[in-house]
C-alpha cells in the first residue's frame, strides 16, 4: 500500500527519526545498523499508538526513504545503514513514550538554554511536553534562527508577545491552569490569559495569552509557562536576550561553524625550499642536535600506549631517559594540535614584488602562531607528494607574506588555490633536549636533593650585609643572607636554594637584592638571572638597571623577538641591528664581559652556542620558575652550573604552571615545575616539632605588599595555610572602600555581579565571549573613571578574561571608550597588579565545561588560574559571572559564599549555598535530575561529536618564548 499523505506541519521522518533515537536513550543500545534491525524498530514504531493516531501507513522501505529525505541516513547500496550526525541532536525523544506531536506541532526549535530549562521542571517535579497531539501552542519571542540567538530587546523596553493555544482535536479541552514554576529574575514576566479557570477550549477554538516581560538587568531574562489540561501538560519555554548598545555591538558578527576534523598530513617526499627572509647571520661554536623522535616512543603513542620508560618512577637514574622520552611525547601531540589549522583550497594573491599573501583565518588570534622567518608549507591540489616551502617575511593582521622558490613564483597564477600544512619550530624543544642531556654533568644534589638525615646537621650561620632597598623585610633579608652565605662553598650540599613567594610578597625584589649583594660582595661574580617570559625577564632588567652600570648589565634576545615588545628605555641594553631591524647575538668574547647576563630561560642555550663555558656563571637566577617547564628550567642550569655554582628558583606552584599539551605526558609529571617538584623533595619539606622550614634551603615569603585584606583572606585560606599577612600601603589599598557602586562600604572591596549571559561563538572560530558581559565590565570601568572622587585613571585598571575571543570583544568596546585599560588573559597578568582588577568568567553554561577541562582552558576547575586572577587586585575586585555556574566550582564556589556573606553580591538571583560541611555538587546549569533519557542521550551526543575546542587558551595570551629561525646552513 502506497504512503498516505501525513497530516500538515507533521515530518514523517522526524517522527521516525526521534523514535529511533528515543530507543536509543531509553534502552542503552546502539543505533540501528542494517536496514534489518531498522526494520524491526519501525514494526515496533507503527504499533504505536500515537503513530496509529497519524493515520499514515509506511512500508519498512518507505520509512527508510523518509529518514533519507529528512537527512537523517545517507542513501547507500547493500545491508548496511549509515547515519548522519544530526540525528542525536533529535531531543524531543524523551517526549515518545506518549506523543509525536511535539515534532510537528513544534515550529519552533528548542533554543539553546531550554535543554536546562526542561531539566529544572524535572528537578521540582513538573514532567510536561513541548507538545500534543491534541492543542498547538506557539511560541513567544522567536529565536533569530539566522545567528541562533534568543530574541532581543533593548534594556529599556518593555516587550509584550502572545502564546496562541488552538484546540486541534475534535473534542473540547480544558486548562485547568496556567503557572509560570520558574521564572528569572523574579518578576520579569507577567502572564494574561484573559480568563478564569477551569477554562474550556472548544474544537477549532484559539485562546490568547499575553505575556509581558518588563526587563530588569543586562542577560538572558527566562520562564516555562506551564499549561495545565486535562489528561495532560504542555510548556513553553521563553528565552529573552536584554541587550544594550554594547552588548549588541559585541554580538556574534556571523554564525558559528564548527571546524572540521582534518585528517594529519604527513611531509611530501619532495620538498622545495623557499627564500629565507633577512636575518643576522650568526655562526654558533656549538651546534643544536636534531633530537628527533625515536620510531620506539612514536610507535607506541600511535598505539595510545605510553614508553615503557614512563612507567617507571622518576630517578637519577632513569632521568634523562624519561625526561626525554615526556619531550617527545608532548612534540607529538604539538604535531597533531597545529594540524588543525591545515587549510585546504586557500587562495594566494601577489604582495609585492617576489612575495605572494596567504589569508589565515585565526592569525589575529594567534591561532595558528606564526612569527617572521617561520616555515609553511604548500602544494597543489592533487599534488600532494611535492611540497613548496614559504618562508615567513611579515605578519599582518589576518594574512602572512611568504617567498618560495623562484620557480613556484613563476608558475603562479592569481587567485590560485593551494593546499596549505602549518608546522613549529623545534628550535624550542631541541633546546630542552639539550640540557636534559647536559644534565648529567650537574651535580647530583641540583635535580635530586638527599634525603633529610643530615638537613639537620647542616650549621645555619647568617651572613650580615648593609641592604640596598631598605624596605625588605626580615624573610626577604634572610633570604639574601643564605644566598651570601653559599658563596665559595657551593650550594648547600649541592641543593638549588628556592624563594617560594606567593602573590605580592616580593619574591623578585628579594632576587634583585641578592643579586646586588652578590655584585658588591665579590668582584669575581658572575650572575644569569632568566625567567619563563620575556615579560618576566624584562622586569629583572627594569629594576637592576638603576644599580648595575650600562657596561655589566646586558639583556639577551632571541633574533625573532620582535623590538616593539621592549621599552625604549631599556634597548640600550640589548644588541640590536636597525638596519636588519632583528635583536643580534655577540660573540663569546662579547658575552664574557657583563657581569649580569638577563635572558629567558630559553634563549640563555644561546649563550652556550656562542661559547661560553659551564661555571662561567657564578650565581643562576631562574625566576617564576612555578611557570617554565622543568625541561625549560634546567636549559640555563644544565649548561652552565658546576659544583661551585650557587642556584636559586623563586616562584609559586601554587600560582600558573607550565603549559602542556599531551594528556600523557601531563600526567606522567610534565606539567610539574622543576620547582614544585623540588618542593616537595625532604630538604624543603617543614622539619622539627615546630614543623619549620630549614633556612638553609627555602624560604617562604608571606608578607603580601600588593592587596587590601579582604581581597587576600580566601586565597591566603585556600592556598597558603591562611600565613599571609596584609602589609600593603594603607592609603593604596583603601583607597576605594568607599566607592559609590560598592555593596559593603566597610572595608570590603569586591563586588561579585551575578549576571547570567549567554556563551557566544563566531566565524570558525572555537573561543568563546559573552557579549552581556562585555557590557557590564563597560559599565563598570566608566563608573570609575567618570567618579572624580575615586581617581581613577584607564591605567589603573585590569581586566583578566580566560578566553581570547572575550578579551578581544572587551578591548575592542574599551579602545574605543576608555584606552589604556589593560586587557588580557590570566597568563598575561601572572606577575602583574593593578590598584582595580575585573574578571569575567564568561561560561553561563555548564554543558562545555568538560571541553574547557580537556583543552586547559577557562576558570572552572583550574585552581591555579583562579588564585592568580583574584590576587592580582591592589584595591578593589570586581567579578562578573554567572553564579549558578560558578558556584559548582570549589574555588568560586568559595568566592560566591564569601562575598555573599559579606553582603557583596549584587545582579540576578544567586544559588542557595550547599549543606555545610559536604563537598559541592558536579558542575551544571541549573538542578540537576536523576538520570535520565535526557541525560543519556547528552551522553550519546558527547560520544558522536567531537568539538575540536583548541581556544588558543592553552598558549592564549602566554608570553612564550619563540626562538630564532632554524641555524643557518
Amino acid at each position: 500500500m502506497a504512503p498516505r499523505n501525513a497530516p500538515a506541519g507533521v515530518d514523517l521522518g522526524l517522527c521516525i527519526a526521534a523514535y529511533v533515537v528515543g530507543r536509543v536513550v531509553g534502552r542503552n543500545v546502539p543505533l540501528p545498523s542494517t536496514r534489518n534491525e531498522l526494520k524491526s524498530v519501525f514494526l515496533d514504531l507503527r504499533a504505536h499508538p500515537t503513530w496509529q493516531s497519524l493515520g499514515v501507513y509506511l512500508s519498512p522501505f518507505d520509512a527508510i526513504q523518509e529518514l533519507v529525505r529528512a537527512g537523517f541516513v545517507v542513501a547507500r547500496r547493500g545491508p548496511r545503514v549509515k547515519w548522519q550526525d544530526n540525528v542525536i541532536r533529535v531531543r524531543s525523544a524523551e517526549l515518545l513514550s506518549s506523543t509525536f506531536a511535539s515534532v510537528g506541532n513544534s515550529s519552533e526549535p528548542e533554543a539553546e538554554g531550554e535543554v536546562g530549562l526542561r531539566r529544572e521542571l524535572r528537578a521540582l517535579g513538573y514532567e510536561a511536553l513541548t507538545g500534543h497531539a491534541n492543542v498547538s501552542i506557539t511560541w513567544p519571542f522567536p529565536a533569530d534562527k539566522a545567528c541562533s540567538r534568543p530574541h532581543s530587546i533593548d534594556t529599556d523596553t518593555t516587550a509584550v508577545d502572545y502564546l496562541d493555544v488552538t484546540n486541534v482535536s475534535k473534542k473540547p479541552l480544558v486548562i485547568l491552569s496556567v503557572f509560570t514554576p520558574i521564572m528569572r529574575p523574579q518578576g520579569a514576566f507577567s502572564i494574561d490569559i484573559g480568563g478564569e479557570f477551569p477554562m474550556t477550549i472548544s474544537p477549532g477554538q484559539r485562546v490568547r495569552v499575553t505575556v509581558t516581560l518588563a526587563p530588569q538587568a543586562l542577560g538572558l531574562h527566562q520562564t516555562a509557562v506551564m499549561f495545565v489540561f486535562a489528561g495532560f501538560k504542555v510548556v513553553r519555554s521563553i528565552l529573552v536576550l536584554v541587550e544594550d548598545e554594547v552588548a549588541r555591538a559585541s554580538a556574534p558578527a556571523r554564525p558559528y561553524v564548527k571546524p572540521t576534523r582534518k585528517p594529519l598530513v604527513e611531509a611530501a617526499a619532495e620538498i622545495v625550499p623557499g627564500e629565507a627572509p633577512p636575518m643576522p647571520r650568526t655562526k654558533y661554536q656549538n651546534r643544536l642536535p636534531e633530537y628527533r623522535i625515536p620510531a620506539g616512543v612514536r610507535n607506541a603513542v600511535s598505539r595510545g600506549e605510553e614508553p615503557p620508560v614512563l612507567e617507571e618512577e622518576l630517578s637519577a637514574e632513569n632521568y634523562r631517559n624519561r625526561m626525554g622520552a615526556l619531550l617527545h611525547v608532548e612534540e607529538l601531540q604539538m604535531g597533531v594540535d597545529i594540524q588543525t589549522f591545515n587549510m585546504e583550497g586557500a587562495e594566494l594573491q601577489r604582495s609585492g614584488a617576489g612575495f605572494l599573501a596567504l589569508k589565515v583565518p585565526g592569525l589575529a588570534e594567534k591561532r595558528p602562531s606564526v612569527l617572521y622567518g617561520d616555515r609553511v608549507f604548500v602544494h597543489l591540489p592533487g599534488q600532494p607528494k611535492k611540497e613548496f616551502e614559504g618562508c615567513v617575511h611579515a605578519v599582518r593582521l589576518e594574512e602572512i607574506v611568504l617567498k618560495f622558490h623562484f620557480s613556484f613564483h613563476a608558475a603562479f597564477v592569481p587567485g590560485q588555490r593551494v593546499n596549505v600544512r602549518f608546522t613549529f619550530n623545534r628550535v624550542t624543544i631541541r633546546r630542552e633536549h639539550e640540557a636534559i642531556q647536559e644534565s648529567a654533568k650537574l651535580p647530583p644534589g641540583l635535580l635530586f636533593p638527599a634525603t633529610s638525615d643530615w638537613v639537620n646537621a647542616i650549621p645555619y650561620r647568617p651572613t650580615h650585609f648593609q641592604p640596598i632597598n631598605k624596605e625588605l623585610n626580615e624573610q626577604q633579608l634572610g633570604a639574601v643572607s643564605e644566598v651570601l652565605n653559599r658563596a665559595g662553598g657551593g650550594s648547600a650540599n649541592g641543593c638549588p636554594y628556592l624563594v617560594f613567594g606567593p602573590p605580592g610578597t616580593g619574591k623578585t625584589n628579594t632576587c634583585i637584592e641578592a643579586m646586588l649583594q652578590v655584585l658588591r660582595a665579590d668582584p669575581a661574580s658572575r650572575i644569569l638571572a632568566c625567567a619563563p617570559s620575556n615579560f618576566a625577564a624584562d622586569v629583572i632588567l627594569e629594576r637592576l638597571r638603576g644599580h648595575v652600570q650600562k657596561r655589566e648589565l646586558y639583556r639577551l634576545n632571541a633574533p625573532a623577538r620582535s623590538a616593539t615588545e621592549l621599552e625604549a628605555s631599556l634597548l640600550e641594553y640589548c644588541s640590536f641591528d636597525p638596519a636588519l631591524g632583528h635583536f643580534t647575538i655577540p660573540d663569546a668574547a662579547a658575552l664574557a664581559r657583563p657581569r649580569v647576563i638577563i635572558s629567558t630561560c630559553c634563549s640563555a642555550s644561546l649563550l652556550h652556542a656562542q661559547g661560553l663555558p659551564r661555571g662561567h656563571f657564578s650565581h643562576v637566577f631562574v625566576d617564576e620558575a612555578g611557570h617554565a617547564r622543568e625541561t625549560e628550567a634546567l636549559i640555563p642550569i644544565a649548561l652552565f652550573a658546576d659544583k661551585t655554582s650557587i642556584v636559586v628558583l623563586a616562584g609559586d606552584h601554587k600560582q600558573l604552571g607550565p603549559i602542556v599539551r599531551s594528556k600523557m605526558a601531563a600526567g606522567r609529571g610534565l606539567e610539574t615545575s622543576y620547582l614544585e617538584r623540588l618542593a616537595m623533595q625532604a630538604p624543603y619539606l617543614p622539619w622539627g616539632p615546630a614543623s619549620e622550614y630549614h633556612p638553609r634551603f627555602i624560604t617562604r615569603l608571606v608578607r603580601n605588599y600588593r592587596s587590601h585584606p579582604a581581597i587576600l583572606a580566601l586565597p591566603s585560606r585556600m592556598f597558603y595555610r591562611d600565613e599571609l599577612v596584609p602589609c600593603a600601603d594603607e592609603a593604596l589599598r583603601s583607597s576605594l572602600t568607599n566607592w559609590a557602586s560598592l555593596p559593603n562600604r566597610d572595608e570590603f572591596p569586591i563586588l561579585f555581579h551575578g549576571v547570567e549571559g549567554r556563551d557566544e561563538r563566531e566565524g570558525n572560530s572555537p573561543s568563546w565571549f559573552n557579549p552581556t558581559e562585555v557590557s557590564q565590565v563597560v559599565k563598570y570601568v566608566t563608573q570609575l573613571i567618570e567618579n572624580r572622587g575615586a581617581r581613577v585613571l584607564a591605567r589603573d585598571i585590569g581586566v583578566i578574561s580566560p578566553y581570547r575571543k572575550q578579551v578581544q570583544k572587551i578591548d575592542k568596546q574599551l579602545t574605543v571608550k576608555h584606552p589604556g585599560v589593560k586587557v588580557g588573559s590570566v597568563e598575561q597578568f601572572q606577575g602583574r597588579e593593578k590598584r582595580v582588577i575585573i574578571i569575567s568568567t564568561v561560561r553561563s553554561s555548564a554543558e562545555h565545561i568538560e571541553s574547557d577541562l580537556k583543552h586547559n582552558l577557562g576558570f572552572l576547575r583550574n585552581p591555579k588560574r583562579f588564585n592568580v586572577a583574584v590576587t592580582r587586585a591592589q584595591a578593589l575586585l570586581i567579578i562578573i559571572g554567572n553564579p549558578h555556574v560558578l558556584a559548582q566550582d570549589r574555588c568560586w564556589g568559595a568566592m560566591y559564599e564569601y562575598c555573599r556573606n559579606n553582603g557583596a553580591y549584587v545582579g540576578c538571583e544567586g544559588p542557595q549555598p550547599p549543606p555545610s560541611g559536604g563537598p559541592p555538587p558536579p558542575l551544571r546549569t541549573g538542578a540537576q535530575p536523576p538520570p535520565s533519557a535526557a541525560s543519556q542521550e547528552e551522553a550519546l551526543i558527547a560520544d558522536w561529536t567531537h568539538l575540536n575546542l583548541l581556544d588558543g587558551m592553552s598558549d592564549d595570551g602566554v608570553e612564550v618564548e619563540r626562538p630564532e629561525w632554524p641555524e643557518a646552513k
